[in-house]
Order: structure tokens, then sequence, then C-alpha cells
């Protein structure tokens, strides 16, 4: 097996701060490089402070996306994870939607999303009026049909709430990972792009063991050679406020400072850049100056709080295993 799924907070905090001993994973210790990584942690954990500027940025972000509330899962994520609180309406629409379509879906992808969106509203994905749709997710012939992003959000929902995946499963959790890691490009990116590559990351993030720790180390290397002097990133030379975010969420969910050196470039740092997309309203631009958008915003907002929880070492931003059952 290429990976050790890490269980519980304590787990990795002893993952974190285990400079006192050689971390063992799967039978053999630690490269330099990921020790290096990981003293990167530590001292990421025992320094980062939550700004002010940063906290209201963040309000201000809430504001807005409940102001403009659509039942867009992503927005309804963000809402929860800041005020514990699952908007009026949502799971039943979600389960509405299930029953509607009979539980069959084309795309894995919409699978993985209301999976996700009913784990963070307390909903049980694996019942919705008889329907499992975990087992229709880790039993899905289409994983690969829409590309690498799939197999991301396929180990996302799987890992939201830690649901059980048989062994004789079409897609176990090892597969998904062995997925990833076979498609990663020699670079270290997931098709040259920023945005796919922070999105395997986050998928990744729960996961360890040698090879696992040599793809995201890569990868984070090919993030940071690919930030933008103004501390940004996009693709094709265009700036755009949604991969900024991405890298964020990345970066958070693997116990990396993104105000860090290796994610600060002469402009300044990543989270700093984002806070220019903000708009007088309180959303989040595309681009700068474009006024605020829906997915945008929601974006932010995600990652304006996956940053806050890795400051104050909290879960992950998809990490709902703490969410009570509704």
């Amino acid at each position: 097996m290429r990976f050790t799924q890490r269980i519980g907070i304590w787990v990795l905090l002893i993952s974190i701060l285990g400079g006192l001993f050689p971390l063992q994973v799967m039978g053999s210790s630690v490269t330099a490089k990921q020790t290096e990584m990981l003293e990167v942690k530590q001292t990421a954990l025992s320094s980062a402070k939550f700004k002010r500027k940063y906290w209201i940025t963040l309000q201000k972000a809430l504001g807005w996306v409940e102001n403009n509330y659509t039942m867009s899962d992503w927005q309804t994520m963000g809402i929860i994870k800041n005020k514990g609180v699952v908007p009026e309406g949502y799971l039943e629409n979600l389960e509405n939607q299930v029953k509607a379509a009979n539980g069959e879906f084309s795309r894995v992808t919409d699978y993985e999303r209301i999976i996700m969106g009913m784990s963070a509203a307390g909903g049980n994905p694996e019942n919705v009026d008889g329907i499992n749709l975990i087992e229709k997710l880790y039993n899905n012939p289409n994983m690969t049909a829409q590309g690498s992003s799939g197999v991301i959000f396929g180990l996302i929902a799987l890992d939201s709430k830690k649901y059980v995946v048989p062994a004789d499963a079409l897609w176990t959790r090892e597969k998904l990972v062995d997925w990833l890691l076979e498609n990663q490009k020699e670079a270290g990116s997931w098709y040259g792009n920023v945005d796919l590559t922070a999105m395997a990351l986050i998928a990744l993030a729960p996961y360890g063991g040698e090879e696992v720790e040599l793809a995201k180390q890569k990868a984070f290397d090919w993030l940071s050679a690919e930030q933008m002097e103004t501390g940004g990133f996009g693709y094709f030379g265009s700036e755009t406020s949604e991969s900024a975010a991405q890298v964020i969420i990345a970066l958070s969910s693997n116990g990396i400072d993104p105000t860090s050196a290796a994610f600060t470039k002469s402009g300044g740092n990543v989270v700093d850049n984002l806070s220019t997309y903000q708009e007088s309203d309180g959303g989040f631009a595309h681009i700068k100056d474009s006024g605020s958008n829906a997915m945008s915003s929601e974006q932010a907002l995600l990652a304006f709080t996956a940053y806050k929880h890795f400051v104050k070492k909290q879960e992950r931003i998809y990490d709902f295993t703490c969410v009570p059952a509704s």
C-alpha cells in the first residue's frame, strides 16, 4: 500500500512535531527532504497568526455570501464552517435532488458534491430514502470520465466523514491515490494547471508514505515556481482570484503557511494577493475590479476559512467528521 491514512489531529500533530525521533512511514524513515518539510510545518504552526486584516476580509466575504445565498454547496460549506449553522432548506433540497434523480447522476462529481454537502450539513449520504451515495461513488465506472476532477473530489468526498470503503470496491482509497500519483507530471503538476494541482494536493492532504510525500513536495515546489511576482496565481499569464484561493486551501490543508517565504514574492504573499480581489461590497471578483461574483466569492470564503483553521490548528476545510447528524 502506497499510503497510510492519518487518523485524528493527535496523529497529525505527532507527525508534525516529531523532531525528537524519526517519523516512520510504512517501515522506512522519512527522507531529508521530508524532514525539512515537517520542520517548515512546525515553524509555521508555532509562528502563524490570523491577522486582524484577514479576519475582517473573511467576515466581509461571509456577509456577502449570506446576502447572495443561492444554496450553492460551496457557499453552504463556508457558512457552516464559520457559523456552525446549516442554512434553512439546504439539506432538504439536496435530498430532493437525489430522490428526483432516483440516485442516478451522469457525472461522478455530482455524487461527490452532494456527499460533501450532506456531510457538512449533518445528512446521511449512505441512506437517502434507501439510496447509498457512498456506494455509488466508490463503485462508479465513470470516475475518470472528467479527468482528474472525479478522482480528486472522490477522495475528498470519501474523507469528508471517513466513510468506509470495502476492499473489493471498484475505487478504493488506495486506487484513487495511485491514480493521482501515476498521472502527476514529472515537473510536479497535474496537467500543468495551478487549480488542478492545488486540488490534487487538497485530496492528498490526509495521506502519507514516501511516494505520496515526495509527490506532494514536487507539487508544492512547482506551485512556488509558478507563483507570479504579484504573489498571485493564474494560467496563461492571466491572474485570477480562484487560482490563489485553491493554492491557499491546498497549503493550509497540508499544514503549510501560505504566507511563508516559499509563497511570497516581491509583490507579497498569496493571502495578501487574494485580498486584493475583494470588492467594496465584500464579495470577490474573478479578475481585479470586475465586480463581485458568486464563484469567486465562495472560493475566497473557503480559502480564508481554510487559512484560519490552519492558524488555529483546527480540522481541514473539507473535514466534517465533527458535524453531528441532523
